[in-house]
């Protein structure tokens, strides 16, 4: 019986993590401005997080299977684990790496001496002329 339920439990944790990648793809991003598209961002967690649960529970599970049953259910059973932590500490170097090593702009400085006199004009401009009606 458990073993039937740790092979349902692969197959839900596989469907999470397909839908999580799938949403992500094909979601149409809202917003303006800075949070456009977080939506998307906010869906793949989201769904991440569902397929976590479920691989934490099926390593639960896979840990109660007696180990005669062979190397395929210690891969349904862990793998998904294993997965999910290598996607988590994957994200945790890119976050990581973005804040300690990201090159950022100079600030925007302004002119370093004082303008003292306008620039001499470039092309000189007629005074206007008034006509007369008629």
């Amino acid at each position: 019986m458990r073993v039937k339920l740790v092979f349902g439990l692969a197959v839900v944790w596989a469907a999470l993590f397909v839908v999580s990648i799938v949403v992500g793809l094909t979601l149409a991003p809202t917003g303006v401005g800075f949070l456009r598209g977080i939506n998307r961002a906010i869906a793949v967690v989201g769904w991440q997080g569902a397929a976590a649960a479920s691989a934490l529970i099926l390593a639960v599970l896979a840990l109660g299977i007696e180990r005669p049953r062979g190397r395929l259910m210690s891969i349904l059973g862990f793998g998904p684990l294993v997965v999910t932590g290598l996607l988590v500490l994957g994200m945790a170097l890119l976050i990581a790496w973005f804040a300690f090593f990201s090159t950022s702009p100079a600030p925007a400085t302004g002119p370093t001496l004082p303008v003292t006199e306008a620039p001499p004009p470039t092309t000189k401009v007629a005074p206007p002329t008034t006509q007369a009606p008629g």
